[in-house]
């Protein structure tokens, strides 16, 4: 499991430092660790999955995907309060 999680972050890693080559471009970055490892006091989001991904696309709701906007409208709740803090 050490060797199989080390391995992990090492191939996260690397495909971020590969996206961001590209990402500047257009002035974007993305990240490989969490937000709890970033410092970042957000909720992340959950795995939705290729099938959920196209019956959204198609305008179908899906489950996960109403998860994944209440946490997104919890994350933007809890930005607007920390910049008025």
């Amino acid at each position: 499991p050490y060797f199989e999680t080390t391995h992990l972050l090492h191939v996260r890693e690397k495909w971020a430092d590969f996206c961001n080559e590209y990402l500047q471009f257009y002035g974007e970055t993305i990240d490989h660790r969490s937000f709890k490892n970033q410092g970042v006091d957000l909720l992340p989001q959950i795995h939705v999955g290729s099938a959920a991904t196209t019956m959204t696309r198609r305008g179908l709701k899906t489950e996960r995907g109403m998860l994944n906007r209440n946490i997104q409208d919890n994350n933007s709740n809890i930005l607007q309060l920390q910049q008025e803090i």
